[in-house]
């Protein structure tokens, strides 16, 4: 199929088919890089010339994203574009539970009860969330799936079951089939009876369709079957419905009936609320753990998914996109346009500030030993021929240089005297005596003051 692009969406194969739209497997690309592969339902082409149909199918759409719960495949976006209406939806890699459940009888025995218990209660409370679904303003959205069914049941590789294809149904009223009046659309073998008989419905009627569904994961059959609608509708209003335990005699007797109640025609007398039946039946069964029914799913499902994995390998290559460019800012600063100052290598002012005294200590000595050095140097005498008064001047002051030198350093060397004797005398024991006092100015103290 050739990849078909509708604004942020690159459409690729057609992965299911169902009796108003088809699924594709797709790939959602954004800014800075980002994508994901993602289920994208879109509306068969003969169904969009129905105006009212158009706009049921978006409207279901919109109140069905409002549920939020880890066992309702969430919906991501709704896009009505150039004659389309597209669906986009999170994709599981997993496969429906009419695959699994065929792939379990092919092999023998079905499905084991603690299994089909257990995916049965994942359904339950995502009804239950669905049902209890509210609008901004905090009222009841009377959401009501009317399409479960295994076909509308997928079990991920993660060993969770969800349910999805909420964008079908109608929330307030059911759509009449045109070429059957008075039959709903839908897969008529898990239709509750009320569904049937076009009264106003509830979620005990999404109660009724997974009891039917878990019926058929017990007996390995299908409760409701017939060869055409008719005959077929007939049985589901007669409302004389077998037991599990008459095809599947190990069928312990709380699971009986848990799943006739939850099958009771009367709707007064069934089931009120999902959460309640997932509640009897956690207590009836030990249920398997999501890792238990992961193994099922990667055991039985194994073919079918590769074949899904390659498929979206083979989608994420096609539409890779190119690495993104070296930046020499972040790249939060550059979505902000804001520009980094450029930082200075650590450590290389502390550096400077250090240099710069040591560099001037070193000139200053380096000049004043330059000037003693050159001071202390032979003066040569001008030349001959200079006999005019000013290089006379010159030349007595260059004489008289030596000898202004050699007194100071005389007086350098006075002065150095000088402070050695006060050292020393300033560095012996003070005992109150004077020695200048006794007339002794010559510095020698007597044996008797030692």
């Amino acid at each position: 199929m050739t990849p078909t692009r509708i604004e942020r969406y690159t459409i690729y194969d057609e992965i299911d088919s169902g009796g108003m739209a088809t699924v594709h497997l797709a790939r959602l690309a954004g800014p800075v890089g980002f994508s994901r592969v993602v289920a994208v339902k879109r509306l068969h082409p003969h169904l969009l010339r129905d105006e009212e149909l158009k706009a049921m199918f978006v409207n279901e759409a919109r109140l069905a994203a409002r549920v939020h719960h880890p066992n309702v495949v969430p919906i991501l976006d709704v896009l009505v574009k150039d004659g389309e209406v597209l669906i986009v939806m999170e994709y599981v890699h997993g496969v429906s539970l009419a695959v699994l459940n065929r792939a379990a009888s092919a092999e023998g025995g079905g499905l084991p009860l603690p299994v089909s218990a257990a995916m049965t209660v994942n359904v339950l409370r995502g009804l239950h969330a669905a049902h209890d679904a509210r609008n901004e303003q905090g009222e009841l959205l009377g959401l009501v799936h009317r399409d479960v069914s295994p076909q509308n049941i997928i079990v991920g590789q993660d060993g969770l079951a969800r349910l999805l294809d909420f964008g079908v149904a109608k929330a307030a009223q059911l759509r009449k089939d045109d070429s059957h009046p008075g039959v709903v659309k839908g897969k008529y073998s898990y239709f509750a009876p009320e569904a049937l008989r076009s009264e106003p419905l509830t979620g005990q009627a999404d109660i009724f369709s997974i009891s039917a569904v878990l019926w058929e994961l017990i007996t390995g059959t299908k409760l409701f079957d017939g060869q055409t609608p008719e005959e077929l509708v007939l049985k589901i209003v007669g409302g004389d419905y077998p037991r599990p335990s008459a095809l599947a005699p190990n069928t312990p007797p709380e699971i009986d009936r848990i799943v006739m109640k939850g099958l009771e025609p009367d709707v007064s007398r069934r089931y009120q609320t999902a959460l309640e039946m997932a509640a009897d039946l956690e207590k009836s069964v030990v249920l398997a753990s999501q890792g238990v029914i992961a193994d099922f799913v990667s055991r039985l499902a194994a073919k079918d998914l590769e074949a899904r994995a390659a498929l979206v390998h083979r989608i994420e290559k096609m539409s890779s996109p190119p690495p993104p460019p070296i930046l020499s800012k972040p790249a939060w600063a550059v979505a902000l346009d804001v520009t980094q100052p450029a930082r200075r290598p650590v450590g290389r002012g502390r550096a400077r500030w250090v240099a710069a005294p040591l560099l001037f200590a070193i000139a200053v000595v380096g000049a004043t030993f330059g000037l003693r050095y050159r001071s202390r140097m032979p003066v040569a005498a001008p030349p001959a021929d200079q006999s005019n008064a000013a290089a006379t001047t010159v030349a007595r002051a260059f004489e008289q240089v030596p000898s202004a030198n050699a007194a100071v350093g005389e007086a350098e060397c006075s002065a150095t005297a000088a402070a050695n004797a006060v050292d020393t005398h300033a560095s012996q024991p003070a005992r109150g005596r004077n020695p200048s006092a006794h007339g002794r100015g010559n510095g020698k103290f007597l044996p008797h003051e030692l």
